[in-house]
């Protein structure tokens, strides 16, 4: 049993008769406070700090014990957000650093419309939880919409309903690249899209008309 055996080693173990060194109970092989083999004196503390329970009754807890809270945009997965207070530092701080590197965490938003429909989008950047969005896609169309509805060109012209005839182009269009036997040809120009809405683009379609 032993790979030196002393004299006193000898006599304890005739003393003990049937006792052995060793005795097995239920949760393993406990070492006797006689026995002539010392444990390995314990590893000092603080080397792998093991995160104490605190107790959920307020009695039994520390007096200087504040429950934990932290102020955190809204993060939907549950471990992420319990993590969130505790403290990583030491051994682990690097392997923990390049495994949050690898999976980035998404921040999720909820944004409310002006019609006030409300749809949750995902961020890698850290974004407030709520977000009022007040001319979004949606809203903007119906502005337009009702805009055009008020001048009575809600219904688009369609291209063989219109009387305007497109104007000749100064240089012809030949596609000889493409097709060696092409033809050059005096091609009409198709006129500018004119937003009734945009003032802008509806002078520089009546200039072009008129030039």
């Amino acid at each position: 049993m032993f790979s030196v055996c002393t004299p006193i080693a000898y006599l304890l173990l005739v003393v003990s008769g049937e006792r052995t060194l060793w005795h097995n109970y239920s949760e393993g092989m406990v070492l006797h406070k006689w026995a002539v083999v010392s444990r390995s004196a314990p590893p000092p503390r603080g080397l792998r700090p093991i995160a104490r329970t605190i107790p959920t009754h307020p009695r039994l807890r520390p007096v200087d014990y504040k429950i934990p809270y932290v102020l955190r945009t809204f993060i939907k997965d549950r471990h992420t957000s319990e993590v969130q207070h505790l403290e990583n530092r030491g051994m682990f701080a690097e392997e923990l650093s390049i495994e949050r590197s690898r999976f980035p965490r998404f921040h999720s938003t909820f944004t409310i419309q002006t019609d006030g429909s409300l749809n949750e989008r995902e961020f890698e950047f850290a974004v407030p939880p709520i977000v009022t969005l007040f001319h979004d896609r949606l809203s903007a169309h119906r502005e337009r919409q009702l805009e055009l509805a008020k001048i009575g060109k809600l219904r688009k012209e369609r291209n063989w309903e219109t009387e305007q005839k497109g104007e000749e182009s100064v240089s012809m269009a030949c596609n000889a690249l493409a097709f060696p036997y092409c033809i050059p040809k005096n091609m009409l120009k198709r006129s500018r899209v004119v937003d009734p809405l945009n003032s802008k683009s509806s002078t520089q379609g009546v200039t072009s008309g008129g030039g």
